[in-house]
């Protein structure tokens, strides 16, 4: 995971690494959220419940997206519209055969598993040169690789 200093940057850095910029927001440019390809890289941008996206990152975005409303409604949480888009995005990505099998080896599977479930250990493993516990089925760490067990004692 990364963190900017700015939503400018974050977005320049998507964009240098590929990422279609995609902005979930109801305006004259945005088109029904069902016409975008979402089985390429697409970063969706959402803003808060009240204030919706920045003018800046309305204008950084590659493209403009809205679900269509009708009847009284005039809005959705943005809890819902993210939900709704990433339906949208599971049925393009399954339909196009993307999740009939791992597009990841089973080291980088291992690496991203470990350090999604657990980043503060995976960031204190690479800081001391460790590398990362094996998971168990369950995805709970086997063994502890911040301890040294020669200098634990037994309790009898």
């Amino acid at each position: 995971m990364s963190t900017h200093r700015s939503t400018r940057v974050a977005l320049t850095a998507l964009r240098a690494d590929g990422w279609r910029l995609v902005a979930a927001y109801s305006g004259e440019k945005s088109r029904d959220y069902r016409d975008v390809d979402y089985t390429q890289k697409v970063a969706i941008m959402v803003g808060g419940e009240h204030v919706g996206l920045s003018d800046a990152a309305r204008a950084e975005a590659d493209e403009h997206i809205a679900i269509p409303m009708h009847g009284h409604g005039s809005s959705l949480t943005v809890s819902v519209v993210v939900g709704i888009i990433l339906f949208e995005a599971e049925r393009q990505r399954r339909a196009a055969g993307l999740y009939d099998q791992s597009r990841l080896t089973p080291d980088e599977r291992a690496r991203t598993l470990f350090e999604w479930s657990y980043p503060d250990i995976a960031e204190r493993c690479r800081s001391q040169g460790k590398p990362y516990p094996e998971l168990t089925a369950d995805g709970m760490i086997a063994a502890n690789p911040l301890i040294d067990v020669s200098t634990v004692s037994k309790r009898e």
